[in-house]
């Protein structure tokens, strides 16, 4: 019984001896499991780091690459910006203008755009703000007025950009974008005093379409503004649009050519149109008649007068109108007579004066033997100059004693005055 005891024992004591060296060997595997798991996890975030740091590298580069690819709707316009003259604001508000519009496009290509501007206009000042890392729209924009322009030259670009008022054939929303952009531009006011002054300086005939119960006061609610503003001018032209259009199938609303009004022994006289003629001796209405019997009077006479008027409209329609120009003038080809008078020669009925017949009048040239030169004077010579045997003598009257002859002047003693041929 003791052998059997003693082996017992020694059975439970080999046993406990293999079950504790396997635990040992056991934490023992763990112990370099775990140490190859550490390991392991320090190669992973290394190769991680690499291939994060590759991929940077790669993004870099390919930022350099998209420079020289931006898109092809960009690249259409980078040649459309206008060149910047240092010395020249407003060329200065133009180029600013044109790179704000590329940046509304797509912002994320800015820095690529500001760079191949840059390179295509050769300033020193844009060089050097492409040069820099953190390139943005605000912030060329503020290094750029504060280089180039004075405080004078930026007050006058505000008051012609910004507080300007709305011109009589611009469109509402056309102004509003344009004020809002060259705000951003510059950085001038606020969003409220923006508002304020686009609600100030529009013109009357949009301010008759504001029909709004409270001021906009931002943004947002002027651009609702801007929407009913547009909804009302687009129904008002839709509007004038129909009636012009009905207008071009209406008849034409003036005389036609049988309506035409003409003078007749002195008076206008229009077709289908007679003159009201009151007759103060028959009543209007007779009482001892009915009401049914005054009106088939009423018409039957009616219906006479319409008959009577058209009769007469045949009658003055009927004579024959001349067409041609020879019966409208029939004095056309009658020859022109001209009468010849004398200036010294009485006429039995006054003769028609010019109209300078009043005025005084320089003395008449002479001819070529001291005659009085005049064109109208029967029997003048080729030279213009009057014959003597040609001129009608005039008659005395006893009114007009005849004027004496020098002959009889030297038969009565008249004494003849010498002639002075000294030389003075």
């Amino acid at each position: 019984m003791e052998g059997i005891k003693s082996s017992s024992t020694t059975r439970h004591t080999v046993s406990d001896d293999i079950i504790t060296s396997l635990k040992t060997e056991n934490d023992n595997l763990r112990r370099q499991y775990d140490q190859l798991a550490r390991e392991m996890n320090k190669i992973k975030s290394h190769i991680a780091t690499q291939q994060s740091s590759s991929i940077n590298q790669s993004l870099i580069g390919s930022d350099d690459a998209l420079a020289d690819k931006l898109p092809a709707y960009i690249e259409n316009e980078l040649y459309k910006v206008p060149k910047l003259y240092t010395e020249n604001p407003w060329s200065l508000i133009k180029f600013l203008d044109k790179l704000f519009n590329l940046n509304e496009m797509n912002s994320v290509f800015f820095k690529q755009i500001f760079r191949r501007i840059a390179t295509y206009q050769q300033n020193s000042i844009l060089h050097r703000l492409a040069s820099e890392q953190d390139l943005n729209f605000k912030k060329v924009a503020d290094e750029l007025m504060e280089e180039l322009t004075t405080p004078q030259t930026k007050l006058n670009l505000v008051q012609e950009k910004i507080l300007r008022s709305q011109n009589y054939l611009e469109n509402f929303r056309t102004y509003v974008d344009d004020v809002i952009k060259f705000n951003r531009i510059l950085s001038q006011y606020s969003e409220q005093d923006v508002v304020k002054s686009i609600l100030q300086g529009t013109n009357s005939n949009t301010r008759a379409k504001f029909h709004f119960s409270t001021r906009p006061k931002n943004f947002a609610e002027l651009r609702i503004l801007v929407a009913e503003v547009e909804k009302l001018e687009l129904n008002e032209n839709l509007h004038k649009s129909k009636t012009q259009s009905r207008k071009q199938f209406m008849p034409p609303s003036g005389p036609s050519q049988t309506q035409v009004e003409h003078v007749e022994d002195g008076r206008k006289i229009r077709p289908n149109h007679r003159p009201y003629q009151p007759n103060f001796s028959a009543p209007r209405f007779d009482k001892t008649k009915s009401v049914t019997e005054q009106k088939q009077q009423k018409g039957a006479t009616s219906g006479d007068r319409t008959h009577e008027s058209s009769r007469n409209q045949n009658q003055r329609f009927s004579k024959p109108k001349p067409v041609s120009f020879r019966e409208k003038n029939p004095n056309f080809n009658k020859p022109f007579q001209q009468g010849y008078f004398h200036h010294m020669l009485q006429y039995p009925y006054p003769y028609m004066t010019y109209p300078w017949a009043g005025q005084i009048q320089p003395p008449p040239t002479m001819g070529k033997f001291g005659h009085v030169h005049n064109a109208l004077m029967p029997g003048a010579s080729k030279d213009r100059s009057p014959d003597r045997i040609s001129l009608p003598r005039s008659t005395s009257t006893a009114s007009e004693p005849d004027i004496p002859r020098r002959e009889n002047s030297k038969k009565m003693g008249a004494i003849p005055k010498k002639r002075n041929n000294s030389k003075n």
